[in-house]
């Protein structure tokens, strides 16, 4: 996208403003320096993303103390106490701008010798410390987007009038009931058409791998009328047979944790006491209601006394555990060992098509078209437990990459990911799955574009499914 001349403006004052105020520090706190440092990189800034945007990104509550710091340590450099001043100034930019961090640093490792020096041994586990640390705090500790509301006691409410599932029958019932209603009309032709041929000439491949062989002759025909395909088979047919990897998808959960790296399991030990203990908060926040609510509470505890022997595990309709971690046994690792976003979703996942998100005013549509962001207007999508991958860099900064069943804004793909802190997964989940919070990233594309090049580059593979060694 193209930059205004304003904005051409602003970036220069923005760079100019930098320079200065590192000058100013590295000539032992000069208050010139960096007093003109602040007013070109306030100046720059206003001119990149507009008046309104930049009163907005200062103003909002959740980062009003780093406003407050960063404003005040303008001002003491202003009052020529320029070393306080930096001091209170850096400690409020941190808090304003460090949700940007892994954006910029996943942007340097993709230049020529900038991302050798930060893949050096002792650099890198500062950065990803830096990069992992920053992109899951930064986000959960506000919402994602103004509407979006957080896991606490008070909004675990809400959940008193959802329907409980069983731990299995039901659980699969509903699984099969979204899955079903929510396949796009268009990939249900191609399913009643193809399916039980695809099945007889692959035989034991499963489900998910006959899915994706038809999905696969589909982008093939893109631009073939499907209107007169036979329909004579219902979703039924194509949905119940089993697949090799369904026994990892079992259970109430919600979510479910695969580990993909089995170098360290000191830290995966360490990983899964976290997400026990943020489990543990998360069901001690759901069961209990707020006191003013004697009503509720005296009606939530009926319930949950109706459904005891029904559904021990799940409170307020809530399923606990809410994520499922999965170490894969010795003879499965190689099957999962460093697998890419998509093949995650293409093993654990049902796979669909939607129509793909329309691109901005004045942009044309991605070339070559991929089948993950646009191609033909179709993009494949998937449904399913949302996935959180385990992977070598969690060893490190317990994090780990939560997958997107689907894009965003035009430009992001199905598959991309970001880092989350292992602490926040469950309330992320908790959010998700019953508050309706979406990943947005308030319009902005910040997702991992290393992931992304990855599952773009394996995205036209037939199948892209390794076969299960699991007897």
């Amino acid at each position: 996208m193209w930059l205004s001349d304003a904005q051409k403006i602003g970036v220069a004052l923005t760079t100019f403003g930098a320079l200065f105020m590192l000058l100013g520090v590295m000539l032992f706190f000069d208050g010139a320096l960096l007093a003109l440092g602040n007013v070109l990189f306030l100046s720059g800034l206003t001119l990149i993303i507009g008046p309104q945007k930049t009163f907005y990104f200062f103003a909002r509550k959740q980062k009003i103390r780093g406003t407050i710091c960063f404003l005040g340590g303008v001002l003491l450099v202003f009052l020529k106490w320029p070393f306080v001043g930096m001091i209170v100034e850096t400690f409020g930019f941190l808090n304003l701008f460090g949700d940007f961090f892994p954006v910029v640093i996943t942007f340097l490792r993709q230049l020529p010798f900038i991302g050798t020096a930060l893949s050096l041994p002792y650099i890198r586990v500062v950065v990803d410390r830096l990069a992992g640390s920053r992109t899951s705090a930064g986000y959960l500790t506000e919402p994602v987007t103004e509407s979006t509301p957080v896991a606490s006691r008070g909004s675990a409410k809400r959940l008193l009038n959802l329907p409980s599932f069983s731990k299995s029958k039901d659980h699969d019932l509903r699984i099969t009931y979204l899955t079903q209603i929510g396949m796009h009309e268009k990939f249900l032709h191609s399913l009643a058409s193809r399916y039980l041929a695809i099945k007889s000439q692959y035989p034991g491949e499963g489900r998910r791998r006959w899915h994706l062989r038809v999905l696969h002759e589909f982008w093939e025909g893109l631009h073939n009328d499907l209107s007169g395909l036979s329909t004579k088979l219902s979703p039924d047919d194509f949905m119940q047979d089993d697949d090799p990897f369904d026994y990892l998808t079992e259970g109430q959960e919600l979510g479910i944790v695969l580990r993909t790296d089995y170098s360290n399991d000191h830290a995966w030990q360490a990983f899964c006491a976290t997400l026990r203990d943020a489990e543990q908060e998360l069901s001690e926040a759901v069961k209990q209601p707020e006191p003013a609510d004697t009503e509720e509470a005296r009606s939530l505890g009926q319930t949950q006394t109706e459904d005891s022997d029904s559904d021990a595990e799940s409170v307020g309709g809530v399923p606990f555990p809410i994520i499922k971690a999965v170490d894969p046994s010795p003879a499965e690792r190689p099957v999962f060992h460093n697998i890419s976003n998509l093949t995650a979703l293409r093993i654990l996942n049902e796979v669909d098509i939607r129509p793909a998100p329309s691109p901005p005013p004045g942009e044309s549509r991605i070339h070559p078209p991929n089948r993950l962001i646009d191609q033909g207007g179709w993009q494949e999508i998937y449904s399913g437990m949302n996935i959180w991958i385990y992977d070598t860099q969690s060893n490190n900064d317990q994090c780990v990459r939560l997958v997107s069943q689907e894009g965003d804004i035009y430009g992001t793909a199905t598959g991309d990911s970001w880092r989350v802190q292992g602490s926040h997964i469950c309330e992320l989940q908790f959010n998700m799955s019953f508050l309706g919070m979406k990943i947005s990233f308030g319009g902005l594309d910040r997702w991992d574009y290393t992931q992304r090049r990855q599952n773009l580059d394996e995205a036209n593979q037939t199948v892209g499914i390794p076969r299960s060694t699991s007897t």
